[in-house]
């Protein structure tokens, strides 16, 4: 029932010009293993809700297509940028069909994932207004999760059905956006008081500690220290540093689930000091699992420029890898970890698809919100890019993902707007 809502909704909202809800429902939609555990439902048949998503983006898209509108906002350096990369992807999946023998069915599912995309093309139609409201939107739904995951985890309940760290004895993880939303309350106020802001921000940084989550909580850190670096030194950031420093002295002083986590990966650390090739923790997991998989496809010109293309798990027939989580089936999980982009990113595009998405396509985008730094959305959207590549993406895969353009594209309608929050 929640699934037809949510779709009734979308539609209703879409028709009579709210964009924002009608945005907001697909992006729940497309990060539904962040807030529901699943992504799959069996209502009239089984299928993937993201599909939902894909489905309500398209009818977005076409409805915003017939707008007479125009916000003036062009972005022909990114959509160069992408344009580039989806032709050496198309490239990559003639040489799947015809080389690889791929099924075409796993080369339409590889396809159907670009469509969050196509809101590129019509970013000149969304109104700033509705750029701003769906951002409010998207605080108000992270804080209604993020207390939502603490409660759960307080009383041990399950309410929200998002899976918990550790088999449950540590909470939620609040979701990859949560990140940008929490830049937002640096910048500005995002027509919340104060109190809600401060409380916003209590809520999120006791879900982050329960969690124990060590990836968050060092992007939230730089994302407050990029912000505290950035512009000149006012009141505001002089008290932000002392709060904050109280709440470092607080966490790690004291006996939590993120202390002991971060105690726990001095061990890690020391291991890949010592270039120790063994699995110690989370963090040697995981860069051992990206050097896998890259030295695998650094063995062949082909898989080194186009990757292993877009077979599907179980029409891998051969184990190639011995590191990777552990599958339904008891083996290792070959292809999409889940646990890191760079693994996904080198298996699937190769390394010059990988390059080519980060210079081409990544950096333009960060570039774009660079140059309109004067904005404080801007700013927001800069750092907020900078580290999830250089930080969320050695823990995350979302950066591979192409739904996590979502709240970017919808920035860029609102970078060079004069609208008041």
């Amino acid at each position: 029932m929640l699934e037809l809502l949510g779709v009734l909704i979308s539609v209703v909202a879409m028709v009579r010009g709210r964009v924002a809800l009608s945005l907001l429902i697909v992006t729940i939609y497309y990060y539904t293993y962040w807030f529901f555990g699943v992504n799959t439902s069996n209502l009239v048949f089984y299928h993937n809700l993201s599909d939902v998503g894909n489905i309500l983006c398209l009818f977005i898209v076409f409805a915003l297509g017939m707008r007479k509108y125009d916000n003036g906002v062009r972005v022909k350096g990114i959509k160069k940028g992408l344009a580039a990369f989806a032709i050496f992807f198309l490239i990559g999946l003639v040489v799947d069909l015809a080389v690889n023998h791929t099924p075409f069915v796993s080369v339409f599912k590889a396809i159907r994932n670009w469509i969050p995309l196509t809101l590129l093309l019509v970013c000149h139609k969304i109104k700033p207004k509705e750029g701003y409201r769906y951002f409010q939107y998207l605080i108000i739904l992270t804080f209604c999760f993020s207390v939502l995951f603490i409660f759960e985890y307080v009383t041990n309940t399950t309410l929200t059905g998002a899976e918990r760290t550790r088999g449950g004895e540590r909470a939620s993880l609040p979701w990859p956006v949560a990140v940008l939303v929490f830049s937002f309350f640096l910048y500005g106020r995002m027509g919340f008081t104060r109190k809600f802001r401060v409380l916003f921000l209590i809520v999120l940084f006791l879900n982050l500690v329960a969690c124990g989550s060590r990836s968050f909580f060092i992007s939230y850190v730089v994302m407050f220290l990029l912000y505290y670096v950035s512009g000149c030194m006012t009141i505001k950031k002089a008290l932000l540093l002392v709060v904050v420093a109280i709440g470092m002295i607080v966490v790690f002083s004291t006996d939590n689930i993120l202390s002991q986590r971060f105690s726990e990966s001095k061990d890690d650390i020391a291991s890949i000091r010592a270039g120790d090739d063994e699995v110690n923790g989370n963090l040697s997991f995981r860069l051992l699992l990206a050097q896998e998989r890259l030295a695998y496809i650094s063995q062949s010109v082909q898989y080194a420029v186009f990757g292993i293309g877009q077979v599907e798990e179980r029409n891998l027939k051969t184990q190639i890898f011995s590191i990777g989580l552990p599958n339904e089936n008891g083996g290792i999980t070959q292809l999409d970890t889940g646990d890191i982009a760079w693994a996904i990113a080198f298996l699937r595009w190769g390394i010059v698809g990988t390059v080519l998405y980060v210079i081409a396509y990544y950096l333009r985008f960060v570039l774009y919100f660079q140059r309109r730094k004067s904005h404080f959305m801007a700013r927001c959207f800069s750092f907020y890019l900078i580290v999830e590549l250089f930080f969320v993406s050695f823990t995350y895969p979302e950066i591979t993902q192409f739904f996590f353009w979502i709240p970017s594209i919808i920035g860029l309608a609102c970078v060079d707007s004069e609208v008041k929050v």
